[in-house]
Order: C-alpha cells, then structure tokens, then sequence
C-alpha cells in the first residue's frame, strides 16, 4: 500500500469542516443540490465517492440538480445575454438576504460586478482570496494583489457601501494543509491545483466565519463565476454538457451567477452565443467577449484576461500560471521547497488507488476525471444521460470520436 494512504486518524471523518460535515449541518443553505451518487448515498467529495465504492459494486455517478430535467436548451431567449445577466443580479438580490462576491480580476467577476451596478442591487460583501507562499506580493498573488485594486476603484462609488473582507492562505497555512494528505478530501471541487489551496474551493476551511450567515438562519449566497458552457458534437448534433469539474458539489451558500435552474436562460443564450463564435472559427480569448462585459480600461492584464491556459489555446494543456509562479516561490525557501513534493504525494496515493479516475500526467490535466449528467440538445429539446449519450454516439457513429470544445483543460 502507498505510504502515503491516509491513516484513520487523518480521515477524521467528524471533522466538522469536511464537504460531507458541512452539507448536512447546513443543507438548507444548499442552492444548487448536484451531488455525486454511489448506490443510494451522496457524496459532496469525490474522494468520499470513490472510498464508498470499495463498499459495493456500485459505479460513481454524477446528479445535477433534477430542475434542469425539464430545461429546453434549444430554445434561444429573446431576450440579450447581458439584459439576462442584468435580470439575473436583481433575482438574486430578490431571492437572497445576504450576497457575498468572491472576486479576482477576470472576465466573470467583472461582469457580475456590473450587471450587480445596472441592476441596481446591493452587494453586500466583497471576498478576495490571496493566496501565496510569503508576501500578497508574490508573483502567484498578482491578480489579487496587483489587478483587483482597479476594478474596485473602477466600482468604486458603487460599492461604497460593501464589506471588503480578505482571506489570506500563506506559506505556513499551505504547510498545514498538505503535510496531510487527506487534504483533497476537503475539496467541494475536483480541480488539482497546487495554487488552489482550501479558500477557493471550499471556502471555510480557512474563513470558518463565512459560516456566520447561516448559523444565524439568513440565507446567504457565496457568488462564484464558473468555466463557460461545454459545448459537444455528438450524433450529428451540437449539445451542452453537464460534468463534475463544474460544480461546487453541494457546497452550502455557494450560487453559480451564470449557472442555475432558477434561470437557466443565461445558460441557454451563452450556449447559442458560444456555439455561433466556435462556428465561426474564433478564438476563445475573443468569443468571451460576447458573454461577458468589457474590462474596465485600467484593469486590463494580457495575463488575467487573454493568456492563462483556460482562455489560450496554445497553453491549455499546461498547468495553472498562478500554480507555477507558487511553486518557484515555495522552491526558493528551505522552509517550503517540500510543499509542491507533498501536494503531489498527497494526490498520487489517491492516484494510486483509484488509476481510474486519475490520467498519468494528472499534475498538467488539473483535474480529477470527470464525469457526466445531463447533456441538452441546442437543436431539439432532447436531453440525454451522458453516459447514454456516449453508448449511443459509439454505437452509431463507431469511427467518429465524441468533440468537445470551448475548453476541456
């Protein structure tokens, strides 16, 4: 068995910050009720998905929440995209008592901050996650530290009367964190990122008083952005893909702006708007430009906005910039040139146990393999299981490979 392998006592399955401990205990405050299912069980870790299979024969599989059964994608709102995103930050403000904004500097917390402004809807609290090995000033903390000072200002007057609040994960807190390597288990998300520590993916472990909301009954929501829309060519068709590395998994509070069964229009006219710029031929760092809004001038960065891997296609086959630029900052300091080492043998002891849910090369693949729920047709109102979807498409289209677009890294 891997040395690694967490012992008993690192599994520490009462630890009340634990996706599973926090799901239950605050299930009220879940919007968003997707979950990973082994039998008749849910799971809002993967990691715990996979160890329950060892119990069973059961399979993994992934639920969306069962609102977006019914959801036609094929039919195109008429109203704008960016007169939705407008409607959406006012339901928001409508449904919800408390609104908290998780923000870098990038394409959707840009837009999310402005159709908030359009709409005229308070956002109550600010939240920006740093994250770096010694100083905010370090290279894998510019955006935060560097870049998101101009879009505040640039919100400035509307946000004048907002909470900014600032949670910083250093050096010593990553020490902590990896030199356990039951750490993916804390993760609402299947993301591998060496950056990521805890406060982006579950955003109490290290911020236990974003908790506070809920221990006193108010319904607060946590706004997150999330990668576009997955766009799929299968039996001849265009269709979007529901998978795993998504969602934030029945993560409490947590409410994805452009994302949710409460309004799945925004959903549906990003499809169509993305379908036509992949027909198109255009570039995913320009085609964003017609689901988002424009970066404010002075908050402009050729790396935040045009050339990380997830916008440009010549790096989305390589690990996370801000991933990187931590490494070589850890590198350099005797006390912290070890945590990249055991960040990586934090997750290839689960590699090693499940080397069906982990590729070879999984440090630049950044995810855990993912798996599908729902797949919409933007041509009929026709809705497959993805693994149904897949059985098909090899049955009648053998020699033609399932295609996604947008972006799959």
């Amino acid at each position: 068995m891997n040395q690694f392998i967490p012992t008993n006592k690192q599994m520490d399955h009462d630890d009340p910050l634990l996706p599973s401990n926090l799901s239950k205990k605050y299930n009220e405050f879940i919007y968003e009720k997707s979950a990973w299912k082994v039998g008749d069980a849910l799971f809002a870790n993967k990691i715990d998905a996979m160890l329950e299979t060892d119990k069973s024969s059961n399979k993994i599989e992934f639920i969306v929440d069962p609102r977006w059964a019914t959801v036609d994608f094929s039919k195109r709102p008429e109203t704008s995209f960016f007169n939705l995103c407008v409607e959406r930050a006012a339901q928001i403000r409508r449904d919800y008592d408390y609104i908290r904004l998780a923000i870098g500097a990038g394409w959707d917390t840009n837009t999310v901050l402005e159709s908030f402004r359009r709409a005229g809807a308070k956002i109550d609290e600010i939240v920006i996650n740093r994250k770096f090995i010694k100083s905010p000033n370090d290279l894998c903390c510019y955006e935060e530290t560097h870049v998101t000072p101009h879009i505040l200002e640039h919100y400035n007057d509307f946000l004048k009367n907002t909470k900014v609040t600032i949670i910083d994960t250093d050096g010593e807190k990553f020490n902590k964190f990896y030199s356990n390597p039951n750490f993916l288990r804390y993760h609402f998300s299947t993301q591998l990122d060496f950056h990521s520590g805890m406060s982006g993916y579950n955003p109490y472990y290290h911020a236990p008083q974003l908790l506070d909301k809920f221990d006193q009954g108010i319904r607060s929501v946590y706004i997150m952005g999330t990668e576009k829309v997955r766009l799929l060519s299968a039996l001849g068709d265009e269709l979007v893909a529901f998978i795993d590395r998504d969602f934030k998994v029945l993560c409490p509070g947590h409410l994805d702006f452009f994302r949710d069964a409460c309004m799945p229009e925004l959903s549906i006219a990003e499809a169509h708007l993305l379908l036509e710029q992949k027909q198109q031929k255009i570039p995913l760092e320009e085609a964003v430009k017609a689901i988002r809004f424009p970066i404010p001038e002075k908050a402009w960065n050729d790396m935040v906005h045009k050339h990380p891997s997830k916008y440009f296609s010549p790096r989305s086959n390589q690990e996370n910039n801000k991933a990187v630029a931590m490494a070589m900052e850890a590198s350099l300091h005797p006390e912290t040139k070890h945590l990249q080492q055991a960040w990586i043998d934090g997750i290839q002891c689960w590699a090693d146990q499940y080397p069906q849910w982990f590729t070879k090369d999984w440090i630049s693949a950044k995810w855990i393999k993912y798996s599908s729920s729902y797949c919409f047709s933007l041509t009929s109102p026709t809705v497959y299981q993805g693994e149904d979807l897949a059985k098909e498409h090899a049955l009648k289209f053998p020699n033609t490979p399932l295609k996604a677009h947008v972006h799959i890294a």
